[in-house]
C-alpha cells in the first residue's frame, strides 16, 4: 500500500539542511542542481504555453511526474525532465518548435543535430552545456535540457507506429487501448499505460508553475514505482553523472 504520510514527508525533503546533506553525499553542490533545475523548469513552462496556444496535450511522465507528486517539483536530486506527447500531437508540437524563433533554445533534432540519435527529441537551453559522461565525445548539442517523448499506440496485435515504421511487440499487451513510451528507461510493460489512465491532462503545481500531468496519476506512478511515496536508497539517489557542467 502506499503510504498515507505525503505531506510529512514532502516537508521533510523540502528542508534545507536535509538538501544539502544529500547533495554533499552525492558529490554534487545543491546550488548547482537548484540552477539546472531552474533552467528545465523555465523550459517546462516554455514548451506548457506552446501545448496551450496550440490545443497539444503533454503529460509529465517517469521523474517528473513522481516530482510534481511526491515533492510538488523536482526530485530533490533530478537534473532534468520528462514529458510524453501522444504521437499525433507530438508530431504538432515538435513541428511547431522547429519554426519557433526563440533563441533561448535548441530543438536537437537529427535535421540539424546530425550525430543525436535518439528516437525522441531534446529542447536544450542554449548557452549552456551538460555533457553527460557516456555521450562526451559526441558532436553534438550538449546543452541542459528536457525530454520529449513520443506516446505510441499499443494496439491488440502488439503493433506500434514510430514514424512510418510499424513494430511489433512480443510482450504482453493490454486488452484495452493503451500508450507506450518506447524510449523509456524501464521495463516494456511498465511504460504501457492505458487511455484512461493518462486521461484528461491534470494541472499539478510544479516549484511556482502549474503543469500538466496524467489524470490518474497514482496508478501511473504505482505502475512504475510501485510504493512510489517510497525513498530510493541514498547511494542511489543519483542524477546523469556528467562530464562538464557550464550554468549561466
Amino acid at each position: 500500500m502506499i503510504k498515507k504520510n505525503s505531506f510529512f514527508l514532502n516537508k521533510i525533503l523540502k528542508t534545507p539542511l536535509l538538501q544539502n546533506i544529500l547533495y554533499v553525499c552525492l558529490g554534487r553542490t545543491m546550488s548547482n542542481i537548484l540552477k539546472i533545475q531552474s533552467h528545465i523548469l523555465k523550459g517546462l513552462v516554455f514548451v506548457h504555453e506552446i501545448c496551450e496556444k496550440n490545443n497539444i496535450t503533454y503529460y509529465l511522465i517517469g521523474g517528473s511526474a513522481l516530482g510534481a507528486q511526491r515533492h510538488s517539483g523536482f526530485i530533490p536530486w533530478d537534473d532534468d525532465a520528462d514529458i510524453g506527447v501522444k504521437r499525433d500531437d507530438y508530431i504538432k508540437l515538435i513541428a511547431i518548435l522547429k519554426l519557433t524563433n526563440n533563441k533561448k533554445y535548441f530543438l536537437q533534432n537529427t535535421d540539424i543535430d546530425t550525430e543525436f540519435y535518439k528516437g525522441y527529441r531534446k529542447l536544450s537551453v542554449n548557452g549552456t552545456i551538460y555533457k553527460d559522461k557516456y555521450y562526451r565525445d559526441s558532436k553534438i548539442h550538449h546543452g541542459i535540457s528536457l525530454d520529449i517523448f513520443p506516446l505510441l499506440i499499443l494496439n491488440k496485435k502488439g503493433l506500434f507506429n514510430i514514424s512510418k515504421k510499424i513494430l511489433k511487440s512480443n510482450n504482453k499487451i493490454p486488452k484495452v487501448k493503451s500508450y507506450v513510451n518506447f524510449y523509456g528507461r524501464y521495463k516494456f510493460n511498465k511504460e504501457i499505460n492505458s487511455m484512461e489512465t493518462l486521461g484528461k491532462a491534470k494541472l499539478k503545481k510544479f516549484k511556482n508553475s502549474w503543469l500538466l500531468a496524467p489524470e490518474y496519476i497514482n496508478d501511473y506512478l504505482f505502475n512504475l514505482y510501485g510504493d512510489y511515496m517510497e525513498l530510493s536508497p541514498l547511494n542511489s539517489r543519483e542524477a546523469h553523472s556528467p562530464f562538464k557542467i557550464k550554468i549561466n
